[in-house]
């Protein structure tokens, strides 16, 4: 299904982010920790990555669709303290002090 954008309007987005699993992978060199940031969980039937992404190239893709102003956005600025969800994604798990971002935030507007 294809979805229109009203002019103004915006998206926010959360992948897992090559660059910090890159990152992550030169750290530790344990790719089984990692796996499910390449590609998915595995859990569940949508529970999959069929694409990779790095800052660049989202933002390459979301501005070819007519997005611009493309940044990282961080998720403190609008969840709740006690919501998990993709978008605050670190190794180890909810280390928000010491742990890595695994998750690409962009934000953008049509």
């Amino acid at each position: 299904m294809v979805q229109s954008f009203k002019a103004g309007g915006g998206v926010r987005i959360a992948v897992p982010d090559f660059q910090a699993v890159i990152d992550e992978y030169l750290a530790s060199k344990d790719l089984n920790k990692l796996l499910s940031f390449l590609h998915g969980g595995h859990k569940y039937s949508e529970d999959y990555h069929y694409q990779t992404f790095d800052f660049k190239r989202l933002s390459e893709l979301l501005q070819k669709v007519g997005f611009h102003d493309v940044k990282t956005y961080d998720w403190r600025d609008f969840l709740p303290p006690d919501y998990d969800d993709y978008s605050r994604s670190y190794l180890p798990h909810m280390d928000f002090e010491n742990g890595r971002l695994m998750s690409l935030n962009v934000i953008a507007i049509k």
